[in-house]
């Protein structure tokens, strides 16, 4: 990720060295910029951010993320009913008789968050926000659910659903003959698990497991109502009041105008501890993880910062850090944590560079997707 690295509320160009980026030039990938500073800080004028997102607006081969700590101006900005026409006037392609494009295609739209309390000011503001990607940066001093703004698709973890069928555990309201369906279709021998079950029904943007739905069956062409469980690509299976089992279709134009949950709110959560910063507890970067994975919500894990979580001794540091699950951090030795079980860590100051951005032996530098983005 790029930053922009200029200070928005001076006046300067925030935008490289090109007053209108891309313009002119024959399309091309680029990174994701990453406006540096708070467009939407309160001793930003008005007229300042609508001249930045008209610049925006010019770059249509870029993508431009805004980070904020005031939501509720960045709401209110760009709900006003002018904001449109206030931004487009601007460009060079002016205002015509179609109505001007809004929201942004090309802004990406997200909050900074430390802890639960933040979490629950901020994000409501910014799912109510018009935009084309909603982000969540947060960077824990403390445990952060993302529960409420990210429904589960999945109840399994894909970090943790087992590689074969032979281990895996069904909710006992799944019939057998559903699971035998399920089992035959995704079978190891022809390549596939449990696994690749779960990622599909992830990237098809499936119902949640076991969520009550009406939806149209495949067969009787009449819309039933019962437990919803995916089975493959668009199709699912209704197990209904009575046992019952119907083939569903759960294609997205359908569910998206019959379950508004479905609706995704949050696209993008990002993890990361910065230098100098309070120490990053495992258990809260995983919550994280998993919330995000669960939901088919892309995860990108920046970094520990300068505090590593060290499940061995380090060679050359005595003294560590002893921090527990609900941030009480104390020093001590490396003994000391192993002692209870893993629910304490020993966390050693090595530096970002040498932390690194491992969690539990994994990269996840996911991203949402765009065709004017080059991949992670």
């Amino acid at each position: 990720m790029r930053r922009v690295n200029r200070a928005l509320w001076k006046g300067w160009n925030p935008f490289s060295n090109s007053p209108n980026p891309g313009l002119g030039r024959q399309p091309r990938k680029s990174q994701l910029l990453l406006i540096r500073g708070d467009l939407f800080d309160p001793h930003m004028p008005d007229m300042a951010i609508v001249g930045v997102l008209s610049l925006i607006a010019e770059a249509k081969n870029r993508v431009f993320l805004a980070l904020t700590r005031n939501p509720d101006r960045m709401r209110a900005f760009l709900t006003h009913r002018t904001i449109a026409n206030d931004v487009w006037v601007q460009t060079s392609e002016g205002l015509s008789d179609k109505p001007p494009q809004w929201p942004l295609d090309n802004l990406w739209l997200g909050v900074v968050v430390r802890n639960q309390e933040k979490t629950d000011q901020r994000i409501p503001a910014l799912v109510a926000t018009p935009a084309a990607k909603r982000c969540v940066f947060c960077a824990p001093v403390g445990p952060v659910s993302l529960d409420r703004w990210l429904p589960h698709i999945s109840p399994w973890s894909p970090t943790e659903v087992p590689l074969s069928w032979q281990h895996f555990k069904w909710p006992d309201w799944v019939p057998f003959e559903v699971r035998s369906e399920i089992e035959g279709f995704w079978a190891e021998s022809v390549g596939r698990g449990p696994k690749e079950w779960i990622q599909n029904m992830l990237e098809r943007e499936a119902p949640p497991t076991g969520e009550v739905l009406t939806l149209p069956s495949l067969v009787e062409h009449e819309r039933v109502t019962g437990r919803f469980i995916h089975a493959w690509n668009n199709i699912g299976r209704i197990i209904t009041a009575d046992g019952a089992i119907r083939c569903v279709c759960h294609a997205e134009g359908d569910l998206l105008s019959m379950k508004p949950f479905h609706a995704r709110q949050i696209h993008w959560v990002v993890c990361r501890s910065g230098r100098k910063a309070t120490p990053l507890h495992p258990d809260w970067a995983r919550t994280l993880r998993d919330q995000s994975l669960c939901s088919g919500v892309p995860f990108h894990f920046e970094g520990w910062g300068d505090w590593l979580p060290c499940a061995a001794p380090r060679m050359g540091i005595e003294d560590y850090l002893i921090m527990t699950p609900d941030g009480v951090i104390r020093p001590g030795k490396w003994k000391e944590a192993m002692q209870t079980s893993g629910l304490e860590w020993a966390m050693a100051k090595v530096g970002a560079s040498k932390a690194g951005c491992l969690l539990d032996d994994h990269y996840y530098w996911e991203r949402p997707s765009d065709p004017r983005l080059l991949s992670i």
